[in-house]
């Protein structure tokens, strides 16, 4: 290429599971698959070929690598399931190996094959649980988790002892992200493999034992993704004991992962970069049903007492219904970023020094901005801010060609408003910048600025 220039790599992604012979269930798997690498594809880079297939299915996987473009240097594949056992993910890793043993033309091979302890999956897992529970105002106090997963063949004994590590490893951190206390969550298994092995409760046995016991609200987690499909609501509810939901009892089926939005940004993330395991007990993460009691003030705080002082670049869509908002170059942009650890030193100073009741830094790759709420909103209204001493601690010398916008009170709140749907994005409606806010929010609330806060509560509540 002409000046020396270098093309960008070319890479292929192929999501993989376990087909059915039953042509129904083998339709369902397909449909989701396809739509999940679509999912994948929009959240993908430039240079990625994004593929799916079934080892025993249709597109099968051979079929499906077959597709790859001749221009391809690399491959990774995915298999869906988190957990590693012979009879899916061994399966898949086989077959993709046989398949491109026999290919004319090599390139590298990449296996995702144990991710059940990625932080990304696990937060997605633990999210979708905290949204399903709240939308239906469930609590640990008052209900009781089933994590469902895929039994095992009873033959297959020696890998279940593997499978069922890692998958008691997933339960746990997903409980400890969620704030659930694990002696309200049981584990159990699908039929047929689970009657067979004395370690492995059956679905049916779980849910019957729990409700003998006493517990009114069971809601069942899906924790490995399925083959095929997982059981209807009718089908759950002919497994409660004879007069359960009569007495008042409710069983709930919490929705698949499939194509949930911080899933495929961590099955993304899993195919860029590989997998990032975390642990039990890792600090810095608050529980996502933490419930604070609520500010006695928050009904006192009013949008005046906002001030936002910001960096940021160019979205897509123009500011004409919003704030005058002036944008700063990428290149200039890029050297007032600040790390995770900068920003709470950052806050650490605002709780310390300055009259700001409570305060957050949204930081993300297209803006750095700071949200502080001052006790008195009088003085916010006559500009009586430290706002020079702010930046200056924020961006420090501030490189030439930085634009820094400065907005008070119910134009700040518009702005912010604006920003939180995506509007003051690259990419217009973004979703990823709602999770982005949310992580800001609980940053400046874990800091503690000045008082527990009235706004950074909220919104760090708010899902």
């Amino acid at each position: 290429m002409s000046n020396g220039a270098k093309s960008r790599r070319q890479s292929a992604l192929l999501l993989a599971s376990i087909g059915s012979e039953n042509v129904e269930v083998a339709s369902a798997v397909n449909q989701r698959l396809e739509a999940q690498a679509y999912a994948v594809a929009c959240q993908l880079p430039e240079g990625w070929q994004v593929l799916h297939g079934q080892f025993e299915g249709v597109p099968s996987i051979e079929e499906s690598i077959n597709k790859i473009d001749s221009a391809v240097e690399e491959l990774v594949v995915v298999p869906m399931y988190p957990q590693f056992c012979h009879a899916t993910s061994g399966a898949i890793l086989r077959e993709v190996y046989r398949v491109v043993g026999e290919l004319p033309i090599p390139f590298d091979l990449t296996t995702r094959t144990l991710w059940y302890n990625d932080g990304g999956y696990v937060n997605a897992q633990a999210r979708l649980v905290a949204s399903f529970t709240s939308s239906l105002e469930l609590s640990p106090q008052d209900t009781q988790l089933i994590m469902l997963a895929q039994g095992l063949e009873p033959t297959d004994k020696e890998a279940s002892i593997t499978y069922e590590e890692q998958l008691n490893c997933t339960v746990e951190l997903v409980l400890e992200r969620l704030g659930w206390p694990t002696e309200r969550a049981a584990v159990a298994y699908r039929s047929p493999g689970s009657r067979g092995h004395s370690t492995q409760v059956d679905l049916e046995i779980c849910i019957n034992e729990l409700a003998q016991s006493g517990d009114k609200s069971i809601v069942v987690v899906p924790m490995t993704l399925p083959s095929g499909r997982w059981e209807t609501p009718e089908q759950l509810s002919s497994m409660c004991p004879r007069g359960f939901e009569e007495d008042g009892g409710r069983l709930f089926m919490a929705p698949l992962l499939d194509t949930y939005g911080p899933f495929m940004t961590a099955v993304k993330n899993l195919t860029v970069r590989g997998p990032r395991s975390v642990a039990l007990g890792m600090k810095g993460t608050a529980p996502l049903l933490v419930r604070r009691s609520e500010p006695e003030d928050v009904a006192d705080a009013t949008p005046e007492s906002l001030v936002v002082i910001g960096a940021s670049i160019a979205g897509k869509i123009r500011a004409e219904h919003g704030p005058d908002v002036v944008h700063s170059p990428p290149g200039v942009f890029c050297k007032v970023k600040k790390t995770r650890k900068e920003l709470r030193a950052f806050l650490d100073w605002v709780r310390e020094e300055t009259l700001v009741e409570e305060a957050f830094v949204w930081s993300t790759c297209q803006r750095i901005e700071f949200y502080g709420w001052h006790a008195a909103a009088d003085e916010v209204a006559d500009n009586e801010w430290p706002v020079a001493e702010i930046r200056q601690h924020l961006y420090g010398n501030e490189p030439d060609g930085l634009k820094v916008n400065v907005f008070f009170g119910v134009e700040g709140w518009h702005h912010l408003m604006r920003t939180a749907c995506g509007l003051n994005s690259a990419l217009p409606g973004d979703t990823d910048v709602v999770y982005q806010l949310q992580t800001s929010c609980r940053m400046g609330e874990r800091i503690g600025t000045k008082e527990r806060g009235r706004w950074v509560w909220w919104m760090a509540q708010s899902r």
